[in-house]
C-alpha cells in the first residue's frame, strides 16, 4: 500500500513538517494541504502495479511518499471516454502559464504527481497504455513553447540550458525533465475527477517503507 503526504515547501522547525500552531504562516499564499493532505493509492482499482512495487519494494510492504507541492490542480473529464481523449484533457490542463515548474523543473529534476481517478485510469489502460506509456505521453505533450514562457513567471536567461534550444521561440519546454519524474498513481473514487500536483522549489520527493 502506498500513502502520499504533501505540503507546500519546507518549514523551519515545528511539530509536523515544519508547521507550528499559533505561529506566522511563512509562505506567501498557503493552502490547507500544507498540514493535512494525505491520501492512499487506490490499488484495488488501479489497472497497473502499485507505485511502491514499481519503485522496487515488495508488494506486501507499505510505503509513504512525501512531496512538497505547490497545490492541487484538479480536472474533470466526463465526456471523453477513450484513453486518448482522457489523456488529451489531462495534458491540456497541465499546459499552464504561470506555473513555476516550467521555469524550475531543471532544478534537481522536480517531479509532478499525477493522480488519476479509477475511471480515467481504467480507460487509459484499456487503450493500451501501461505506466511507462502514460508517463511518456504526458512528458511529450505537457509542453509550452519558449515564446509563451519567456519573460513570464520565474523566467531567467538560460532557464533551460542543456534541455531546450532557447533561441528557437517555437521550441517546446516539457513540464518535467524526463518521464521518470512523473509520479503516477490511481487515487480517490468514482466521479471522473483527476488531479496533478507540481513539486515546490527544490523538492524531489522521497519514498520510505513504513511497514
Amino acid at each position: 500500500m502506498s500513502f502520499f503526504v504533501t505540503s507546500t515547501g519546507p518549514g523551519k522547525g515545528g511539530d509536523l513538517g515544519g508547521a507550528r500552531p499559533d505561529g506566522m504562516e511563512k509562505s506567501t499564499q498557503a493552502w490547507p494541504g500544507k498540514i493535512s493532505c494525505c491520501f492512499a493509492e487506490n490499488e484495488a482499482r488501479s489497472p497497473w502495479e502499485p507505485l511502491h512495487v514499481e519503485r522496487g519494494h515488495p508488494a506486501g510492504v507499505s510505503t509513504v511518499t512525501v512531496v512538497a507541492v505547490r497545490g492541487i490542480y484538479s480536472l474533470t473529464e466526463g465526456r471523453q471516454t477513450s484513453g486518448e481523449g482522457v489523456l488529451e484533457t489531462l495534458v491540456a490542463s497541465m499546459r499552464y502559464v504561470g506555473s513555476p515548474i516550467y521555469h524550475q523543473m531543471h532544478i534537481n529534476a522536480l517531479p509532478v504527481i499525477v493522480a488519476l481517478c479509477p475511471e480515467h485510469a481504467e480507460e487509459i489502460a484499456r487503450a493500451g497504455f501501461d505506466r511507462r506509456a502514460v508517463r511518456t505521453y504526458i512528458h511529450e505533450h505537457a509542453r509550452l513553447p519558449v515564446h509563451v514562457l519567456r519573460d513570464r513567471a520565474y523566467y531567467a536567461p538560460n532557464a533551460w540550458k542543456g534541455l531546450v534550444d532557447e533561441s528557437d521561440p517555437d521550441a517546446m519546454v516539457p513540464i518535467v525533465t524526463s518521464p521518470d519524474r512523473i509520479i503516477l498513481v490511481v487515487a480517490g473514487g468514482d466521479g471522473r475527477h483527476s488531479a496533478w500536483m507540481p513539486a515546490w522549489g527544490v523538492c524531489r520527493g522521497a519514498t520510505e517503507v513504513i511497514r
